[in-house]
């Protein structure tokens, strides 16, 4: 899929990528945690103060990530947004769900 390089103020592609990620990475988590608080944010920031080390670092390391992608020049058009969203939805049978994948990556190495 091509980017377009983003004009204006136009941040829809980025918060649709954001979304995927987000949706990859809550689909393996066995609660959904839908909008938050400033107060809630500011709680789990606190809570990772008191997590291991290398888990605030994989912490830092995953929201300087989304910080780079808001800030990227290239951003999907609405159309490829359209498109993205009409894939996912579609039940394609030559399409892997990401949970497959992602059960396939943990037992690969074992």
């Amino acid at each position: 899929m091509r980017g377009r390089k983003r004009g204006g103020s136009g941040r829809g592609g980025a918060n649709l990528l954001r979304t995927l990620k987000i949706d990859i990475v809550l689909r393996r988590c066995t609660c959904y945690v839908g909008i938050m608080t400033k107060e809630q944010i500011t709680a789990v920031l606190d809570r990772v103060k008191t997590w291991p080390k290398s888990r605030q670092e994989d912490a830092a390391r995953v929201l300087l990530e989304m910080e780079a992608q808001d800030k990227s020049r290239y951003q999907l058009t609405g159309e490829q947004t359209a498109e993205v969203r009409r894939r996912r939805a579609e039940n394609n049978p030559n399409r892997i769900p990401f949970e497959d994948v992602f059960k396939r990556l943990r037992t690969r190495g074992r």
